[in-house]
């Protein structure tokens, strides 16, 4: 059974963040970089999947991606014409894909969550840390992004 996979859109603009600390209102998205810059987030956005649209996080990594754990057998050209492999996304419940997208979420002057830190939205959180940015969610999987290694879970 090959697990579902979504093409992504382009994110809503971001909302004002405070510290980083507070969870988006309904309708905003929260845009965040990691402190070394090679991971950006995208959580809360309103997208078009379904009639409820989409809560979640989604992470991607500026640095090639070779080495996904477990592995992942990517998507033939058919299932998958676009880029594959260096973006991540986790529902409120649910297991981590990996992301089908043409496009980035990056947003140029998005906040940096430091080292430490953690920010929660819609059922899920993610947690800066010097090895990586860990996101979790409300059923306890998520991700664990890194240059290195992509620990989905």
């Amino acid at each position: 059974e090959t697990p579902m996979r979504r093409i992504l859109l382009p994110f809503t603009l971001s909302a004002v963040l405070l510290g980083l600390s507070a969870a988006a209102s309904a309708g905003e998205s929260i845009h965040f970089n990691s402190p070394s810059g090679k991971i950006h987030c995208a959580g809360d956005s309103r997208l078009e999947f379904g009639k409820d649209g989409w809560w979640g996080v989604t992470c991607e990594i500026r640095d090639s991606v070779e080495n996904i754990r477990p592995q992942q057998k990517r998507p033939s050209v058919e299932e998958c014409p676009l880029d594959w492999g260096n973006s991540f996304s986790l529902e409120a419940n649910g297991r981590p894909t990996v992301d089908c997208r043409g496009d980035t979420s990056m947003k140029a002057g998005s906040p940096t969550l430091a080292y430490g830190k953690t920010i929660r939205g819609r059922g899920w959180q993610c947690t800066s840390h010097q090895d990586g940015m860990l996101c979790k969610n409300r059923s306890g999987h998520g991700f664990k992004l890194s240059s290195k290694l992509q620990q989905l879970f």
